[in-house]
């Protein structure tokens, strides 16, 4: 989860400047990850202090980041060298919403999909997050899941996702599920892998039923009522 600086600030310099960002992974003020002799106790603090301009922060403890971006980096290299797919991205937004009325269990699904790359010039050298080709996205696993269980319509035009800062869209997803008790949208920042199996799953599903409408409709329209004959005597 990135924590620093605001939202609209890492979308606006990422998606309409097109321009990367850095994580800070140390404590220019602090020590960073430090080990008491005496203690032998690691300390877990996460990167305090002034950002330089183009840097941003996480909320993972220092002494878990650099493998925690370099599994990301890993993994989302190995899948775009292998399969030539992007699963890294840097999601804007976190719709919180529940099956039905009566569930006491919280889902949680990013909103707003951007996709992403990490790259390291050198071992010494910061991670850095920088823009991939594709274009940005409200999650499209979510919005076919919700318009079929929920018949709400999250779908936002591409040219509106460019136009808009991070807030105002997030703003017009809020007024779209007002309807719903309970559910909310809260204003987060996340680097992780996203997975698009799932859309074919419910675009599947979706198929699947559309035919078995199909089959129906042509079934009762071939099904003729003996009631309504005319009598042979």
């Amino acid at each position: 989860k990135l924590i620093e600086p605001s939202s609209d600030k890492i979308f606006n310099r990422l998606v309409n400047k097109e321009k990367g960002w850095s994580i800070a992974d140390s404590d220019r003020k602090l020590a960073r990850i430090s080990f008491d002799k005496e203690e032998k106790q690691e300390k877990d603090e996460v990167s305090t202090g002034l950002l330089k301009e183009n840097e941003v922060r996480s909320d993972v403890v220092l002494k878990k980041l650099p493998r925690s971006l370099y599994n990301l980096l890993s993994r989302s290299r190995t899948e775009l060298e292998e399969r030539g797919i992007n699963i890294l991205y840097l999601t804007f937004g976190m719709l919180h919403w529940f099956e039905d009325e009566n569930s006491d269990y919280e889902m949680k699904s990013p909103l707003l999909l951007v996709p992403v790359k990490l790259e390291r010039s050198a071992v010494a050298s910061p991670y850095k997050i920088i823009i991939a080709d594709d274009e940005a996205v409200i999650n499209p696993t979510l919005i076919e899941m919700v318009r079929q269980a929920f018949n709400i319509d999250l779908e936002l035009e591409e040219d509106i996702i460019e136009n808009k800062t991070a807030t105002e869209i997030l703003c017009l997803i809020r007024e779209r599920i007002k309807q719903r008790n309970r559910w909310n949208v809260e204003d987060d920042v996340y680097l992780s892998y996203f997975s698009f199996h799932k859309l074919a799953m419910y675009k599947d599903l979706e198929n699947h039923r559309t035919e078995a409408d199909r089959k129906s409709t042509r079934l009762n329209s071939s099904h003729t009522d003996i009631s309504r004959m005319p009598s042979s005597a």
